[in-house]
């Protein structure tokens, strides 16, 4: 989805190369997943509706960045999707931790990529 338009930015000297990109998705998206199974098998009641709609809110606006981003080149809208997408993540974890720990401390690391990915969409917004 990357293209000349991304590659011509200014972007960060933080950034990592493209296969960084894709290794830590990779990783992200199994934790992610690895969780959200978890929190599942432990048993689903009317109190879990929230975290669960949380949860897929997230997802939604997870795999609507790129588009927003590389396609439509929003770069400032790219942003505030993270920063919406940090907002729903830091209560799913909350509430995914307060039912089976593990599950809610599987998407830390989620929650700091998302910190950093806001970093460089800023970086670039500010800087382009």
């Amino acid at each position: 989805m990357k293209s000349i338009w991304y590659e011509s930015l200014n972007k960060s000297i933080l950034t990592p190369p493209s296969k960084a990109f894709s290794i830590a998705w990779t990783i992200l998206y199994f934790l992610i997943t690895l969780s959200f199974i978890i929190y599942i098998k432990a048993g689903l009641s009317k109190k879990d509706i929230l975290p669960v709609v949380l949860f897929v809110l997230g997802l939604i606006l997870n795999f609507s960045w790129g588009f927003v981003f590389f396609v439509k080149h929003e770069i400032l809208l790219a942003g505030f999707m993270i920063i919406g997408m940090i907002f729903l993540l830091v209560p799913v974890i909350i509430l995914f931790y307060m039912k089976v720990k593990l599950s809610g401390i599987l998407l830390v690391p989620y929650l700091f990529w998302l910190f950093f990915a806001l970093y460089l969409n800023f970086y670039i917004f500010l800087n382009n």
